[in-house]
């Protein structure tokens, strides 16, 4: 698939994950099909409901604390600093 290639060959991983969800939405309509709303189209709206929630928690605060945590998870004097308190 042509929309994934070009997806993962972007550098920016913002950009990278926006391109694939792109796809994904793409996906999502092209499973749900044209014409009167049917279950197919309610999950459809389902997951992309979905993908959408997701990009609003996505802020810049909320990245640097993922971030902290990963580093202080990989510290092994974080670590030993908090079994001590």
């Amino acid at each position: 698939m042509k929309m994934i290639q070009d997806a993962f060959a972007k550098s920016n991983p913002m950009e990278k994950e926006q391109d694939i969800d792109k796809a994904r939405f793409w996906l999502v309509d092209c499973l749900a099909g044209v014409g009167e709303g049917t279950v197919k189209h309610v999950y459809a709206y389902a997951i992309k409901l979905k993908i959408c929630e997701r990009w609003a928690r996505l802020t810049e605060a909320a990245g640097d604390s993922a971030v902290l945590n990963v580093i202080n998870a990989n510290d092994p004097a974080y670590a030993s600093a908090a079994e001590q308190e």
